[in-house]
């Protein structure tokens, strides 16, 4: 049996960059996976990734991506689509998940690595949350990642209740608050 993680990545503070996290946290929040997979926040470990692309089989990053396009256009990219993203990166982790994608090939050992991104509209304003054109793409972007998991035999289920993307934004800011 495949093992299967979903990360989340992104910087919560910098608005659209925290799509990958809220996606992550709502596949969590919302569906059940059959058989199991895994799934965290990745936040912006950036090469301490690597671990996870070194012990899993297959590993779905969800993140904004550096593509010439309109904000909310979702991209569902594999690995050799993410080397090439590296000319064109925009943010600290974009480079590094390339980086280490190209480091564990070196290796010889390296899960089959594919990203679920979407094109921010801001990712320099200090504020949690995401724009407008990131909440329309947000259900395409869940229904990119649902998909891309059941081609790799993965059953997903929606749960009993729903947590709406509000909440799971609203989690964060107020587990990262100042006490």
């Amino acid at each position: 049996m495949s093992r299967i993680i979903v990360i989340g990545v992104g910087n919560i503070l910098f608005l659209d960059e925290g799509v990958g996290v809220y996606a992550a946290a709502y596949l969590d929040a919302n569906y059940s996976f059959s058989p199991p997979i895994e799934i965290i926040d990745g936040g912006t470990l950036g090469v301490r990734l690597s671990e996870y692309f070194l012990a899993y089989d297959d590993v779905i990053i969800c993140d904004t991506v550096s593509i010439d396009d309109k904000a909310g256009s979702v991209y569902a990219l594999n690995d050799e689509a993410l080397s090439g993203l590296g000319k064109t990166a925009q943010s600290v982790h974009e480079i590094e998940i390339t980086q280490m994608l190209e480091t564990c090939k070196m290796a010889g050992k390296c899960a089959d690595v594919g990203i679920v991104g979407v094109v921010p509209e801001d990712i320099e304003t200090v504020a949690f949350g995401l724009s407008r054109h990131l909440k329309d793409a947000f259900p395409q972007m869940i229904e990119t990642i649902i998909s891309l998991l059941e081609t790799k035999g993965i059953t997903v289920q929606k749960g009993g209740k729903s947590t709406p993307l509000s909440e799971i934004i609203a989690g964060y800011t107020t587990a990262t608050a100042p006490r």
